[in-house]
């Protein structure tokens, strides 16, 4: 569970290597380099659930200050709701559930 600003890069940064890390997984290599196409497929299915456990945390995390996240932008609209989350944050308007209320806004 994110709880703060810091939280939040570092889990968006590593949302991004396990989303590279899918990318390039090559099922053929793992299976040999295993020596089981089970396992292979294991490992990669492995990969993609931690991609979505944090994409859901991002998305939990943006949804307790009551901003909305959509699929269709990807990591671009997290980024550009966090800014607003920032601005709002920044101009007292934040909500008393926001986690950013009692932090200091970078």
């Amino acid at each position: 569970m994110i709880e703060n600003e810091r939280q939040y890069h570092i889990t968006r940064k590593w949302l991004g290597k396990f989303k590279a890390a899918v990318k390039e997984y090559d099922l053929d290599e793992a299976e040999k380099r295993i020596g089981s196409g089970v396992l292979a497929r294991a490992e990669l299915n492995a990969l993609k659930s931690e991609v979505e456990v944090l994409e859901n945390q991002i998305r939990d995390y943006m949804g307790e200050c009551g901003w909305e996240t959509t699929e269709d932008g990807g990591e671009h609209v997290y980024m550009d709701q966090h800014r607003r989350a920032r601005a709002l944050h920044a101009a007292g308007d934040c909500p008393s559930n926001c986690p950013l209320r009692n932090e200091e806004v970078l």
